[in-house]
């Protein structure tokens, strides 16, 4: 937030596909969904799928709307998400979120103070207080930064509508979309490593990588991750993905014995999987000995574009590690 406001966050526009990335965001909660026994409806009426957008600041704003809302409506309840562009001008247009559940709702009197820094909305539910204060704050100087407008309608015990309203230019140059959605990776027979605690989160990944006719061997935290690196051939693994947030043995502590390891095995490529997306979050990993970052939920086609992307630059230069 504190980058937000002095001016040191900035956008990097680049071509997106918006439509298979709100399929990618809704399988993603699938499995909560799920587990809640809630309701999904989704619809999506646009014409441009394709724009040009900072996808880590738009995903990171529809990941946490939608963490609300289906954290904050009990089992059996209902989720709503759909999608809608509105024409501006021609190459621009309005992208009309709206996220809305029938969830516990807001307070009147805390409405109006959602997207400050800290405040909390006082309940009855847990230790009387949800949340950590940060979330909508986050949102709000997102959406503020991508020039677009949020707005909240709420009802205790009701449920909530938020709408999130951001303008973005659309391609429709037929060669610049084929440049981006078209483009053939070929990593069929790349052996990864998969370092990921949660087991459905796991099954995915696996699912999708498999179906690219890649091999893919899972380790449930850093530690077991270690251990195969240390055991198997220098040569076994082609690339690690890694999870950050794990128990006994994080990413960033995995990282770091595996580059301490003697021998060649500490070069191999590490790509972090985390949920954070902002530019010092990519920073950090690099810092920490990640070759790359790539953000959740997963986008298989923006994951290989990496994996390849690590796999050409080769062996990882160690100096500067810390």
């Amino acid at each position: 937030m504190s980058k937000i406001e002095s001016g040191k966050e900035e956008l990097k526009e680049k071509p997106w596909d918006i439509y298979t990335s709100c399929d990618n965001l809704l399988q993603f909660f699938e499995p909560d969904i799920r587990q809640k026994n809630q309701t999904l409806n989704y619809s999506v009426n646009i014409q441009h799928n394709m724009i040009l957008t900072d996808s880590l600041k738009i995903r990171e704003i529809y990941v946490n709307l939608m963490s609300n809302a289906i954290k904050y409506t009990d089992a059996g309840g209902t989720i709503s998400f759909s999608l809608e562009e509105i024409e501006r001008e021609e190459g621009v247009s309005d992208y009309k979120g709206i996220i809305q559940d029938t969830g516990i709702g807001i307070s009147k009197d805390y409405l109006p103070h959602i997207f400050e820094s800290f405040s909390r909305q006082r309940t009855s539910s847990e230790s009387g207080v949800i949340g950590t204060g940060l979330g909508m704050p986050i949102v709000k100087k997102l959406v503020d930064l991508m020039h677009g407008t949020i707005s909240i309608e709420s009802e205790e015990g009701k449920g909530t509508t938020v709408v999130v309203n951001l303008p973005h230019r659309y391609i429709i140059e037929e060669q610049e979309v084929k440049k981006v959605n078209d483009k053939e990776i070929d990593l069929t027979g790349k052996h990864i490593l998969l370092v990921e605690d949660n087991d459905l989160n796991a099954e995915i990944a696996q699912t999708l990588l498999e179906d690219k006719g890649i091999k893919v061997t899972w380790a449930k935290d850093g530690l077991e991750a270690v251990m195969m690196v240390k055991e198997n051939a220098m040569d076994c693994f082609d690339c690690i993905l890694m999870d950050i947030q794990m128990p006994r043995m994080n990413g960033f502590e995995a990282c770091k014995v595996i580059r301490s390891l003697p021998d060649d095995r500490n070069k191999l490529p590490i790509i972090a999987l985390t949920a954070n997306a902002f530019e010092e979050d990519r920073k950090d990993c690099l810092d920490a000995g990640m070759s790359e970052h790539v953000s959740k939920p997963i986008e298989i086609q923006s994951l290989l574009q990496t994996i390849e992307s690590v796999l050409k630059k080769g062996a990882i230069n160690l100096d500067g590690v810390r």
